[in-house]
């Protein structure tokens, strides 16, 4: 009987530590607690293991490592490219506790998922060229420069993001990409997915634009004058006006429908690409001088 009541009690105590550290764990990562340096954080994806061995000498004890030896670093690189397409990520599960984090680049590899939300300091983020169908950069309010292109996303809100400077979202499945918060953007390259209208008008600082591979009917620049580069072809424009565009020096309209176009504005252009469109008006007006 007193083995039977010890091993209760053992068990008791057993149930309450599990709860206690299940509820800590839990506190952490809602940013309810700060851990304590030596609070070990699971990294459970041996090749990100790999990455923090060789560059930053980072020492592991069961795929768990120190929070005081993450905390502070601001840099991840893991670019398979810079790799040669070898040791490729399949989760960077542990990545919300390297708090500092200020650049991520994770782009060519297998992940299906991220989670960057506890990665409040990100300025900058490349994570092209994954399988990732959600990403949520809501509560990334710093960053400027956002590379999600060729994934699988079908919707991405940048309503917080207003401090976005650069945009690469191409090659994805959105049906809609709403960037009047992003009035700071330069550089929007939304190409290959599946719009049917796209809204730049409060953009005004937008130089370079890439639209193309789209199912755009109607596309109105007229309020991006500093715009530069404007490659919008493979849609479904019937009319362009770029009149109000008079810093443009290369522009790409091939393949669509348009029936004329009045360039005689843009006396800086180089590069004006229009086959493909109805007729041969547009003939005459081609030039490459780059």
């Amino acid at each position: 009987m007193n083995l039977i009541r010890k091993t209760s009690s053992a068990l008791t105590k057993v149930s309450k530590s599990i709860s206690i550290t299940s509820k800590l764990i839990k506190e952490i990562e809602n940013g309810e607690v700060v851990p304590s340096n030596d609070f070990r954080v699971s990294i459970p994806d041996l090749n990100f293991q790999k990455y923090l061995i060789e560059e930053y000498n980072i020492e592991f004890v069961d795929s768990t490592v120190a929070y005081g030896d993450i905390k502070g670093i601001t840099k991840i690189d893991i670019d398979s490219y810079k790799r040669n397409f070898q040791d490729l990520i399949e989760s960077l599960a542990g990545v919300q506790y390297f708090t500092a984090l200020t650049e991520l680049n994770c782009s060519l590899n297998e992940l299906i998922s991220l989670d960057v939300s506890k990665n409040s300091a990100l300025t900058y983020l490349e994570c092209y060229s994954n399988q990732l169908t959600t990403l949520d950069v809501s509560k990334n309010i710093s960053l400027s420069f956002l590379n999600c292109g060729s994934n699988r996303l079908t919707s991405l809100d940048l309503a917080k993001n207003t401090a976005l400077n650069s945009l690469r979202c191409y090659s994805n499945q959105l049906t809609s990409l709403n960037v009047s918060k992003n009035i700071s953007l330069t550089f929007l390259s939304c190409w290959d997915n599946q719009l049917a209208t796209l809204d730049v008008s409060q953009n005004n600082a937008l130089t370079f634009l890439q639209c193309f591979a789209n199912q755009l009917k109607s596309l109105d620049v007229s309020q991006n004058s500093a715009l530069t580069s404007l490659n919008c072809f493979t849609n479904g424009l019937t009319s362009m006006n770029v009149s109000k565009n008079k810093d443009l020096t290369s522009l790409n309209c091939e393949n669509n429908q348009l029936k004329a176009l009045d360039i005689s504005g843009n006396p800086l252009l180089k590069t004006v690409r229009l086959k493909g469109n109805p007729g041969d008006w547009w003939k005459g007006l081609e030039k490459d001088e780059e």
